[in-house]
């Protein structure tokens, strides 16, 4: 079965993994506007595509030399509306903003030595803002790169806005969990970030899945004889499906995005050794106490570290609580931008260690590198000793959310647990 419209395959997998989609004020708008005595009786796959046509003719309007610039301004209008609505209504509210966080920050600000303090209205309003603003930008990061003249020509509008919508439902990346979690009203992380070249390898399986789906739902229309032939065909290419094409045909698409970048992660590395060249020398870059939280996040962003210090949120508070210390390894162009540790402070001591492994882990390879490192930062030998204290204990947990520094320490005898 070939030959249908690419346009096709979008709606029909869009309604199937975003459900309420066709239900929503944004669609039934322009199925209102366009078919006014309609909407009742169309289904939601219809729905979907009809508000997808709709998108279509608006945004090749911006682009219409037949048309009045002034025409083209109001479709940009449009365009624009409807995409700071959307963004406005995915973000955090104000009375949505968990107590347990801002109970937290109260209480680094008191170990800080600013006394017993509380929030105050205006206090609170500039938090959230912050907050808010913040994810606002993560979401503005995808819709500019999404329309522009780049996306329209890699990708059809379905596939487009499909990413927009499952962008939307996530938060930054878990290792923990190898995925990049749902969110929910309450949440105040940062939205998957974007890697230009991880989402091409993902429409490549996004559009196989899509296409698979497509055909599959078609059969029934076959003559008999032809739909077991086809039937047959679908199965296997179905069984032929890897990892990645699974994910795509299932509709998983936070696990998908996490999935191609951690393997684009491992190529690299892969290609440097092939290269002869060392994957673990590299330089540290320190973030001092109180510096501007822009600029740490901005290098870790969309580098795939599961730091939840990738969010300028929440580097502004660590910043604002010690400094930072950052080993940055070669890539591909020689350039030290691959972050491979992060080492926090707080309170003039050693806090924590992190690695880009599972659990934040460090990388056997860099234990050495990350020791080093702390143990010449003030509290950094107390910050060893307990390292040391607790895995001779066998505190399993602990011992895991401790970086991996155990892995060294076990290495030099200390017995396993």
């Amino acid at each position: 079965m070939t030959g249908y419209n690419v346009d096709k395959i979008g709606p029909p997998y869009i309604d199937r993994f975003q459900g309420g989609l066709a239900n929503t004020e944004m669609v039934l708008a322009s199925i209102k506007a366009l078919y006014p005595k309609m909407k009742s009786r169309l289904k939601p796959e219809k729905r979907v595509d009809i508000f997808l046509k709709r998108l279509k003719k608006i945004e090749k309007g911006l682009s219409d030399s037949n048309i009045s610039q002034e025409v083209r301004d109001v479709r940009k209008q449009k365009l624009d509306l409807l995409i700071e609505n959307y963004i406005s209504a995915n973000i955090v509210k104000k009375e949505n903003i968990p107590d347990g966080y801002l109970r937290k920050r109260l209480e680094i600000a008191g170990k800080k030595g600013y006394g017993n303090l509380r929030w105050t209205k205006n206090a609170k309003e500039k938090e959230v803002a912050q907050i808010q603003t913040e994810q606002k930008a993560d979401l503005k990061m995808w819709s500019d790169y999404l329309i522009s003249d780049g996306a329209k020509i890699a990708y059809p509008l379905w596939f487009r806005f499909y990413v927009f919508l499952s962008i939307s439902k996530l938060r930054s990346i878990d290792k923990v969990m190898h995925t990049f979690p749902r969110r929910d009203r309450t949440t105040i992380d940062t939205f998957p970030l974007l890697n230009r070249e991880v989402l091409a390898k993902v429409y490549t399986y996004v559009n196989m899945s899509a296409e698979l789906q497509f055909e599959e739902k078609g059969i029934d229309s076959l003559p008999e004889g032809m739909c077991e032939l086809e039937k047959g065909k679908i199965k296997n290419r179905k069984r032929s499906l890897d990892i990645f094409g699974r994910l795509a045909y299932q509709g998983r698409f936070g696990k998908l995005y996490f999935e191609v970048m951690d393997k684009q992660w491992v190529q690299e590395l892969a290609a440097l050794k092939i290269r002869g060249e060392s994957t673990t020398k590299g330089e540290w870059v320190t973030f001092k106490h109180g510096s501007d939280p822009e600029e740490l996040a901005n290098v870790l962003r969309g580098k795939g570290t599961g730091w939840c210090i990738a969010g300028s949120v929440v580097a502004r508070n660590y910043l604002n609580e010690g400094s930072m210390y950052v080993y940055f390894t070669r890539d591909m162009e020689d350039y030290f931008s691959i972050p491979r540790i992060l080492i926090r402070t707080g309170n003039n001591s050693v806090i924590e260690v992190c690695g880009i492994r599972k659990g934040q882990k460090l990388e056997p390879d860099l234990v050495g590198i990350a020791r080093k490192k702390y143990m010449e930062l003030p509290g950094g030998d107390k910050y060893d000793k307990v390292v040391y204290r607790l895995v001779a204990r066998g505190h399993r947990l602990l011992r895991r959310k401790l970086t991996g520094s155990f892995i060294f320490l076990r290495n030099k005898g200390v017995p396993a647990s």
